[in-house]
Parts: structure tokens; C-alpha cells; sequence
């Protein structure tokens, strides 16, 4: 029998209608029984994903790690003998707390590697302690908390290897140290090296107050056998080595001197040399080879100002690292305080060749 089109078209729309009847019930009974294959492509999703589109994805040949470590100079946060009469900086401790004083730094520190200073104060609890020298001279004495203002600040490590740091004796030295410690600050003097590791880098600074032997025929120039000793240890393990350079009271040595010294530490394998002296109005960046010879950082808090927006001046390095090793790093001055321009403004030093 022959079927006519128009009835054709009749019967598959009848077929289809109850196809679609069937499956609408089977949702509905059973849920949906739609198959959605997993997505094995682990590249983003995009509107246009060809080769071109997807290269641009791909990390740069030049990519590198930033690592920062800061450097200052000293930092008082006591005041003279410990008192606390009105006028004081213990005495403005008290009235406005631990925070205000390094407030205009501390966001930069956090978020650092290492924030050295050199910590001219004796932290103690113990009022009995004696000076231990009797001439006329200063000795910073605060309590104990006072140490929250570096870790308030961002400043997670000192040397108490500084000119003040034995004003109370050894005891007040071990109180200080303790002190350091229950506000998780790390410490070095002239037998306790600072290191520090990070992405596979290891950095090491050297705080001392040196003790310079007049020259022989060993060097020609004064020199600290223990310094130079440290620095060819340290090169072995760590891909950046700093040392600290003060002086001490019983070993009298002059500014010449200690610069001298300086250079033979760049010589023997240190990246960067710091030294405590002030010779000039202004931080000194010098270049001698590959390493650079700092100075003249000065006060980065003095308990003698009593001032929360004064201006001071940190030392920035910064470090580009790849795959646990370094590719090349550079340094710059820092400054802080009511006169800059911005919350931290980098100062370019003008550094020329160490003599």
C-alpha cells in the first residue's frame, strides 16, 4: 500500500511526540540521564584557546625572586640610668606605649627577610644593677617590655654587640638578651653569628665589635683575625655574607682605621660591610669590586629625641633570587620620617671606588 507524504510526517511526529513523553518521564522517575564526560584539560578555560592564545601563559625566561633585608643604625630605646621622670623617653614610653615609635617603618619590615639594627640599650628588669664604668659618659637603661617597640617596628634582629651593650655588665647583657627573646627577636654579637634562610638562600651577617692588630707580616693593614676567620667560613654555606663593624671601648681605633679594615673584608669575600662610625652628615655607600662598604647610618631611634615622626634612614638590599640561587642584588638608602615625600622614599646612593 502506498503511503502519502502528509500521512508520513503524521506518523513520525507521533512517534517523536511519544519519544519525547517517554523520556520526560524517565527525568522525572529517575532523574536526568544526560552523560557529561570529565574535563581532562588542565589549562584554563578561555574563549579562545589556541597556541598563540596559550603561550601567553607560559612563565618568562626572566622570572626571579625579590628577597629584601634592612639594615639601620643604632637604635636607644631607653633613657639615661633607666629613670622615668617626666622628659624621659621611658617616661614617653609609658604615656604613649610601645607602638608609635618605629610606626612609619614597620609595614616595610614586616614583609622583609631581615630587619638588622644595632641595639644601644641594656633591656632590664633589675634596678640594682651598677654602671660598669664610673667616667663620664651615657648608659641606656629600659625595662624589659621595651623591646615590643622592635617588634611593634618590624625589627626582628640586633646586635648587642654595640658600644652600650655591656654599660650594666654581663648580667645586664643576659637580661637583655632574655628580653630579646620573649619578644622573638633574634641576636648576634662577637660570638653569635646571625643566619638567616629563605627560597634555599642562606644570608649570614656577622655583628663584632672589632679588635684591630696592628699590622705585621701577615697584613699590612690593622686587622681582626676572627672577622676575616668568620667571613671564609660563612662563604662556604651562605650565597650572601655581611659583617657589622663597631667599636669597642677597650680597643680604641680610629674611623681611618676601621674603613681600612673594611676593604680587606670586601677583599676576602664579604658582600657587604657595615660600619658604626659617622664621619659625615649623611649615609656613605662605597663600591670596592663586587661588594659595597656602608657607613654613617647613624641614630635610627634615639631615646635622647623622645620624637615619633623624626627622620631616619635604613639601608635596603634587595636580592633577586632564582632556584635557591642568587642572580644579582643592589642597595639603596631608605628613608623614613616626617620629611619624606612618602610613608618610605628611596634615595640611589652615589658610590664610588673605596681607596
Amino acid at each position: 500500500m502506498r503511503i502519502s507524504t502528509r500521512m508520513r510526517q503524521t506518523v513520525g511526529g507521533v512517534v517523536l511526540g511519544i519519544l519525547t513523553v517517554s523520556l520526560m518521564a524517565t527525568q522525572f522517575l529517575f532523574g536526568s540521564t544526560t552523560y557529561i564526560p570529565p574535563r581532562t584539560d588542565p589549562s584554563p578555560l578561555s574563549a579562545d584557546t589556541t597556541s598563540e592564545n596559550l603561550s601567553d601563559l607560559t612563565e618568562p625566561a626572566d622570572a626571579y625572586e625579590m628577597l629584601r633585608l634592612h639594615f639601620t643604625g643604632s637604635v636607644v630605646i631607653g633613657s639615661m640610668l633607666g629613670t622615668q621622670t617626666h622628659g624621659t623617653f621611658n617616661a614617653a614610653v609609658l604615656e604613649n606605649g610601645t607602638k608609635p615609635w618605629l610606626s612609619d617603618c614597620a609595614r616595610r619590615f614586616a614583609t622583609d627577610t631581615m630587619t638588622f639594627s644595632l641595639l644601644d640599650t641594656v633591656l632590664t628588669d633589675n634596678a640594682a644593677l651598677s654602671t660598669r664604668q664610673k667616667a663620664e659618659r651615657v648608659w641606656y637603661m629600659a625595662p624589659t617590655y621595651h623591646a615590643k617597640i622592635l617588634a611593634n617596628g618590624g625589627i626582628d634582629t640586633v646586635s648587642v654587640a654595640a658600644p652600650h651593650s655591656l654599660d650594666y655588665g654581663t648580667d645586664g647583657l643576659s637580661d637583655t638578651i632574655a628580653a630579646l627573646a620573649e619578644y622573638g627577636i633574634d641576636w648576634g654579637d662577637n660570638t653569635h653569628a646571625v643566619y638567616r634562610t629563605q627560597n634555599g638562600i642562606t644570608f649570614g651577617v656577622y655583628p663584632t665589635s672589632v679588635r684591630l692588630t696592628a699590622p705585621d707580616e701577615t697584613y699590612t693593614v690593622p686587622y681582626d683575625a676572627a672577622v676575616l676567620s668568620w667571613i671564609d667560613t660563612a662563604r662556604e654555606k651562605c650565597a650572601f655574607v655581611s659583617v657589622y663593624l663597631t667599636a669597642d671601648d677597650a680597643y680604641p681605633v680610629t674611623d681611618a682605621d676601621m674603613l681600612t679594615f673594611a676593604a680587606l673584608c670586601a677583599e676576602r669575600g664579604a658582600d657587604l660591610v657595615l660600619l658604626d662610625i659617622d664621619p659625615d652628615d649623611e649615609p656613605v655607600m662605597q663600591t670596592a669590586g663586587g661588594s659595597r662598604i656602608v657607613y654613617g647610618l647613624g641614630a635610627f631611634l634615639s631615646g635622647g629625641e623622645r620624637l615619633t615622626d623624626r627622620r631616619h634612614t635604613a639601608l635596603e638590599v634587595e636580592i633577586r633570587t632564582e632556584n635557591g640561587s642568587v642572580l644579582s642584588w643592589d642597595a639603596s638608602f631608605l628613608t623614613f620620617g616626617a620629611e619624606a615625600e612618602e610613608p618610605w622614599v628611596l634615595h640611589a646612593p652615589d658610590p664610588f671606588d673605596a681607596a
